[in-house]
């Protein structure tokens, strides 16, 4: 599933640094649906030379809903491989 932030970031940074900024993602390993959009599945982190200059939650665009059987059989086992 996409994931997103929920609201607009906006980030103010000096003069000439904003090639320098950069992003990183992390997500919960592992998620089971059905999942919310409203549930937090990892963050973002914006990262200016070594400084981290605002977090924020990650959330799927969309409810993430449960799969049907062979969605849930193929899932489970691959859950067997990791």
């Amino acid at each position: 599933a996409d994931v997103g932030l929920r609201n607009d970031l906006f980030l103010t940074v000096p003069r000439g640094q904003a090639t320098k900024l950069r992003g990183t993602v992390t997500l919960t390993p592992d998620l089971v649906a059905p999942i919310p959009a409203a549930t937090a599945v990892g963050e973002l982190q914006v990262i200016l030379d070594d400084t981290v200059i605002a977090r924020r939650p990650l959330h799927p665009l969309k409810d993430v809903e449960r799969g049907g059987i062979w969605r849930r059989a193929i899932d489970s086992v691959w859950l067997w491989f990791e």
